[in-house]
């Protein structure tokens, strides 16, 4: 089974363009493209798409030259990128035979896609027509853009509203100085600075919470995590409780103090210093780890699954909620189809069930859109499971590998998409229809394709 269905690489119906890019631009490699990007040549999906010419020497594989006497990958080596004898600057990868600045944390809302580089530059692509990209305008890109108008940024979060309810989405990012800044179209998430209503803001404003460490933002609500591991959350929680400005949550009466990960769909989890974990949220599938029945919500942050004190990784999907322990199993509970395990989605499960086939892991991450739940094994391959959203069946996936993700340090799920962070460079799959895969062209991938970044 190819991993990328489970991202929904499959067009029902065909895939086509919705709107064109952005103003026209350059490649690294000089060459031009535009709103007709789409009519550049592009490899099919394959992570290592490189010039098919470059058999460049005797003894070489294909898509190697001879470069001082030795076989090269040209299309990733930063001393011969491209071509011999062309390298990459200090702070540079070489990716699909370009020299891009290395990037260090990736996210996706349901249908775009956003990276902080090494400088602490942002760049987004995808869909905008809420403005999630930070360019002030509304057009889709299908190559990066960079937000201007903030200072370097250390972390990103994209969100949007319920996955299928149009191509709407909002961004926001912890500067390095502490500072939090946002840009897109808000609503029940977070009012946007008129305090009111739905707001389409396509330009970064500042919003009002103390010096933040980290963000995880869902498509109700967004949690910041201060300096000193104090949490402030907005939003809804879908449990009689809407937060229009930041507030101070817990840790009142919780064990330990805010200082693992924050996971947010329409309910949300965080792990504390002990390795606890604590939730709030809707819980009628039974994602918080209780009794649907008896506990039918948590409008504010309560310890839940207690007999699980060991937890180093947390991540929640639409349908559940996964922790992995410490040198042990991935327990996930919520809906039925959690555990990749082919049960109903509907099917309300508060129990911890083991992951089959998967231990050890070095980390865990969420689909706030889905009911996907990836990981990445001891070994580096990364693995997923869950709810498949690629049709209207919803159906259970089984464990999967994703081909072209081994090593990936962050991966970042969207509705039908997915990205993955390898060696500082950022690859993308799905079904592509408003540019978020970032390849230049609004063309479906099944593969992993490298993600191209126009020279500034």
């Amino acid at each position: 089974m190819r991993g990328a269905m489970l991202l929904a690489a499959v067009c029902l119906g065909g895939c086509s363009v919705i709107v064109p890019g952005p103003d026209e631009f350059t490649y690294r490699d000089g060459t031009d493209a535009g709103p007709d990007a789409g009519d550049r040549p592009v490899d099919a999906g394959s992570v290592d798409a490189g010039d098919p010419d470059m058999d460049g020497g005797p003894g070489c594989g294909a898509g190697e030259m001879r470069c001082d006497g030795s076989c090269v990958d040209t299309s990733s080596s930063a001393d011969h990128c491209g071509m011999c004898g062309r390298a990459c600057a200090v702070g540079e990868v070489c990716a699909a035979g370009e020299c891009a600045e290395t990037v260090v944390d990736i996210a996706a809302g349901p249908h775009h896609t956003c990276a902080v580089t090494q400088s602490g530059a942002v760049w987004c692509w995808g869909a905008n027509a809420t403005g999630p990209l930070g360019t002030g305008g509304t057009f889709d890109s299908a190559i990066p853009v960079r937000v201007e108008g903030i200072g370097p940024a250390a972390a990103v979060s994209c969100s949007g509203p319920f996955p299928r309810n149009g191509p709407a989405g909002n961004t926001c990012v912890v500067l390095r100085s502490g500072e939090v800044y946002c840009w897109g179209g808000f609503g029940d998430a977070f009012t946007g600075p008129t305090g009111s209503g739905f707001d389409i803001v396509p330009t970064p404003f500042r919003v009002a919470v103390p010096s933040a460490s980290a963000i995880a933002l869902s498509w109700l609500h967004g949690c910041v995590r201060g300096i000193s591991n104090q949490l402030y959350c907005w939003g809804s929680t879908l449990s009689g409780v809407t937060e229009s400005a930041p507030r101070e949550v817990g840790p009142s009466g919780i064990l330990g103090v805010w200082n693992g990960e924050v996971a947010g769909s329409a309910h949300t989890c965080g792990m504390t210093s002990l390795g606890a974990i604590a939730c709030r949220g809707p819980n009628g599938i039974g994602q918080l780890g209780e009794d649907p029945s008896t506990v039918p919500s948590l409008p504010d942050f309560m310890l839940v699954q207690r007999s699980i004190d060991d937890v180093n990784h947390v991540a929640v999907s639409t349908f559940g909620t996964c922790v992995s322990r410490r040198a042990g199993p991935v327990l996930c509970w919520g809906s039925g189809a959690s555990t990749g395990g082919g049960a109903d989605w509907m099917t309300p499960d508060p129990t911890p069930r083991e992951v089959p086939g998967i231990r050890d892991v070095r980390s865990l991450w969420g689909s706030a859109w889905g009911g996907v739940i990836c990981a990445s094994e001891m070994d580096g391959d990364v693995v997923c499971w869950g709810v498949d959203f690629s049709g209207a069946s919803l159906a259970p996936q089984p464990l999967t590998q994703i081909e072209g993700a081994s090593g990936a340090t962050d991966v970042a799920l969207g509705l039908y998409h997915m990205c993955v962070l390898i060696d500082g460079s950022v690859r993308c799959s799905g079904r592509n229809e408003f540019g978020e895969v970032g390849d230049g062209t609004m063309v479906e991938r099944t593969l992993l394709t490298q993600v191209r970044f126009p020279v500034e």
